[in-house]
This record gives C-alpha cells, sequence and structure tokens, in this order.
C-alpha cells in the first residue's frame, strides 16, 4: 500500500472516523462516532474532505448518517446512495432471554467473525479488519459474542455498544446456512439485556431497506420504526479543481457519482 492509501483515523475528541473503503479502495470512507453529540459544520467538513484529498482518495462514502447529518453532506454535493431503516427499542419490556448458547468474543474470533459477515452479507455493505474495529469502537464500551458450532466454528455475531444511555445494536450477522436456528434471536436478546443491565434507556438498530428478514425479527423482539431513517452518502472529487491559492474560501469542486 502506497503512502497515498493508508487509512486515516482523525482524533477521537472530533466525533470523525476516517478509513480506506473497502469496497472501492480509491475512495474513503467517513464515519461520525455515537459520542459526537452535534452535526458537522461546513467548515468541518470542508477541512475533513481536505485531508482525505490531500491524502489520494478519489472521493468520500459516508457511513449511515441520520437526517440532521446529511444535511451539511447533502449541501456540500454528496448523492444518497443507500436508505436504512432506522428502529428503537425502550429497553422496558424485553422479552424472555434466549438459552441458545453464545459467548464472548475475543481478537482470536476476528477472522471467523468476518468469514461470517462476508457470508451474510452483500459486498457493499461487509465489513473489514478497519471497520469490524469501528464498530467495536464506536461507542464508549462495546459488546461482541458469538454463536458457534460444536466445533467451534464461528456461524453468528452481534456487536452491541453503548455510550451513556443510549444503546446501539451495531452489527448482527448469521451465517445462510445457520440462518432459521434461532442464533440471531439469541445475540440480539443478549445484547439488549447486557444494555438494560449497564443503564441503557433505549437501543437503536438500523437494516437496509429490502432487508425483510432482519426487520421482521427487530420488530417481533420490540423494536418500533422511527419516522424517519437513515442513509449512506457519496461524492467525488472533481478531476480538474483549481489550486487552494485559487479556490474561494470554503469552496469544494465535487463532482456527483
Amino acid at each position: 500500500m502506497s503512502a497515498l492509501r493508508v487509512p486515516l483515523a482523525f482524533a477521537p475528541s472530533t466525533g470523525v472516523r476516517v478509513t480506506q473503503w473497502r469496497v472501492e479502495p480509491d475512495l474513503a470512507h467517513l464515519a461520525l462516532t455515537a459520542d459526537r453529540r452535534r452535526p458537522l459544520s461546513a467548515v468541518e467538513l470542508d477541512r475533513c474532505l481536505s485531508d482525505i484529498e490531500r491524502a489520494g482518495y478519489q472521493g468520500v462514502v459516508t457511513a449511515a448518517l441520520a437526517p440532521a447529518d446529511q444535511r451539511v453532506f447533502v449541501e456540500a454535493g454528496f448523492e444518497v446512495i443507500q436508505q436504512l431503516h432506522l428502529l428503537r427499542h425502550r429497553l422496558d419490556a424485553l422479552p424472555t432471554h434466549d438459552a441458545t448458547p453464545t459467548r464472548r468474543g475475543r481478537r482470536r474470533d476476528h477472522p471467523g467473525v468476518l468469514a461470517v459477515d462476508a457470508a451474510a452479507f452483500l459486498p457493499f455493505w461487509q465489513l473489514d479488519d478497519a471497520t469490524l474495529h469501528e464498530a467495536l469502537t464506536a461507542t464508549r464500551t462495546s459488546r461482541l459474542r458469538v454463536a458457534e458450532t460444536e466445533d467451534g466454528t464461528i456461524v453468528g455475531y452481534a456487536i452491541c455498544g453503548r455510550s451513556a444511555t443510549r444503546g446501539y445494536v451495531q452489527r448482527l450477522a448469521v451465517h445462510p446456512d445457520h440462518q432459521g436456528e434461532g442464533l440471531a434471536a439469541a445475540l440480539l436478546l443478549d445484547g439488549l439485556h447486557w444494555l438494560a443491565r449497564w443503564g441503557a434507556h433505549d437501543a437503536l438498530v438500523n437494516t437496509q431497506h429490502g432487508n425483510e428478514r432482519s426487520l421482521r425479527l427487530y420488530l417481533r423482539t420490540g423494536f418500533e420504526p422511527e419516522p424517519q431513517g437513515l442513509a449512506v452518502l457519496r461524492c467525488d472529487f472533481g478531476e480538474h479543481e483549481p489550486s487552494e491559492l485559487s479556490r474561494p474560501a470554503g469552496h469544494r469542486a465535487l463532482r456527483s457519482p
């Protein structure tokens, strides 16, 4: 990997994480952390984009953003490329904890976790080492649980996280060969009970439009749809931009994909 392709990781205090996007390595992946309390300003976004461009990337794809966070990106020339349902669980009437055994996930389990992820999701949504780390560290505390067969093969996993009193189901996946066995429900309920025990008042989860199986699971376990969903946005940098000296303050030449 050349110096221009070394993933960026902005300081946690900024509430912004930038890594190389595994689907298209010429693009950067930009995510806002759960601890960030307000949307990016136009100035902050412009600084991020300038740093990303100087690192050699050709454009940016965002993580799933809430409507309030999307606004500054849209104004900068980004376009929505994927939409997701957003659901909330109030954690006040949790279903009985499923008895299906799961165990704590460890670092040595990450290859097995990523193998399940690759089997369960289309390439656009798949995790790699960097985005798995991002999912595990996006909140102040997190919990990785895995389900495995008798021979120790990991066939499902869940990542839940908590920031103050807000919980998040960051990721939930079961290998297609083992779907319908109750593993997803067991992993999900384990995470929700953990969040409730540690003081979370509610939990959020998202799932892409068209993933009806996951949507049914979340509704069945007590999640309720939020009025507005999330979106993934993208913008490519212009191929022939003026120099920094000739560009007006705050201006960026961006082109849509």
